[in-house]
């Protein structure tokens, strides 16, 4: 079964799909991750030919004693599956929380440096305040600004604090491509979530079909016991 640190998107994306996937295993389990309920249904029955089985009436002896012997290794298979999905959903969620880390580490990153870039300018705006109005009373003197001009231009350069909002949003614009990231991994473990339902619906089917045998079994020995030949 998968370990934490071999988990990769590559290793989750397999070639094989759906019906064709035989034999079943949990390397190739993978492989049923999005398919379709027919799909599905059709790579149960070829690995596990439950429809066998006719639950409708009781089958003859050999093939209750058969499945008296098969169940046990088919519900053990059943699990082990179920564990490697769990597993992998596990991971995917993992590896969610971390890719959401890094986006809010960057977005703190981003919004730091925009802080640090206001008060680098407020502690600038002083001096850079005195140039002005020396510069502006030449200007005014030589004639090439008036006072409203030099008003405006003033307040323009007066450092204005950055809002939460706005480093925010500044911060997803360079966060896009880890978002992106983010809802694939998402779509990814909402399929391994789907596949892991189906397969515990499938699991119950075999759980229904144990007791089942379990009850013709026991209908086999009443029969022995009283004689009966079959």
């Amino acid at each position: 079964m998968s370990g934490l640190g071999s988990i990769s998107i590559d290793r989750v994306a397999p070639k094989q799909k759906g019906k064709g996937i035989s034999p079943l295993t949990v390397e190739t389990v993978h492989g049923l991750i999005g398919v379709s309920t027919q799909e599905f249904n059709g790579c149960m029955e070829e690995n596990f030919r439950l429809s066998e089985y006719n639950v409708s009436v009781r089958p003859d002896e050999s093939v209750i004693l058969e499945w008296m012997y098969k169940i046990p290794s088919k519900l053990d298979f059943i699990n082990g599956l179920m564990v490697e999905v769990e597993i992998m959903k596990k991971n995917y969620l993992l590896m969610l929380a971390k890719k959401e880390d890094e986006i809010e580490f960057d977005r703190a990153k981003k919004r730091i440096s925009i802080y640090q870039e206001y008060e680098t300018k407020v502690s600038r705006y002083p001096e850079e305040t005195k140039q002005f109005i020396k510069d502006f009373k030449t200007n005014v003197l030589e004639g090439k600004m008036t006072n409203s001009i030099a008003e405006r231009l003033l307040m323009q350069k007066t450092p204005q604090k950055p809002t939460v909002n706005i480093m925010d949003d500044l911060s997803r614009v360079e966060d896009k491509k880890k978002r992106e990231e983010v809802y694939a991994l998402k779509e990814t473990l909402n399929k391994y979530d789907e596949l892991y339902k189906r397969l515990e619906r499938v699991q119950q089917k075999f759980i229904t079909l144990n007791f089942t045998i379990k009850k013709d079994v026991d209908y086999l020995i009443a029969e022995m016991r009283n004689g009966k030949n079959f």
